[in-house]
Parts: structure tokens; C-alpha cells; sequence
């Protein structure tokens, strides 16, 4: 018996009926392709995360400058 076929009952067991494909955890069977589309999708992910406040970040910076270009046009006068 392989490792695969030991394991994967075992983990259905534990997890109950449902079994989660898409982990970042390495389980015993991955295959160089699936490790390979795993770190893609970490990267991704990661990625995601940087754009995703690089637009709040750049959001808040523009009202910020808004805000204050009203502020000098009112106290000028």
C-alpha cells in the first residue's frame, strides 16, 4: 500500500465529507506541477493583496490632496 491510499481516507475522515483541494498545505502525493500552480497561486494571492492597498493607499492619498487644495483655495480668501 501506498502512502497515497493510506492517507487520503484518513484526511476524508478527519475533514468529514468535504475535502479541500485548494490548500497551501504540501500533502504527501503533490506532484511537481501542483507544487508548481500552488506557488503560482500564493504569488497571485499576494499580488492581490499588494494592488488591492496599493488602491486604498492611492484612494485615501488623493482625498488627502483633494481636501487640501480646498482648505488653501478657502483660506486664501
Amino acid at each position: 500500500m501506498t502512502s497515497c491510499s493510506v492517507f487520503f481516507p484518513i484526511l476524508l475522515c478527519v475533514c468529514g465529507m468535504y475535502f479541500y483541494c485548494q490548500s497551501d498545505a504540501l500533502v504527501p502525493c503533490s506532484s511537481f506541477p501542483g507544487d508548481v500552480m500552488r506557488g503560482e497561486g500564493v504569488k497571485y494571492r499576494g499580488e492581490a493583496r499588494l494592488y488591492l492597498n496599493l488602491a486604498k493607499t492611492r484612494s485615501v492619498d488623493t482625498d488627502v490632496l483633494i481636501r487640501f487644495n480646498e482648505y488653501v483655495l478657502i483660506s486664501d480668501n
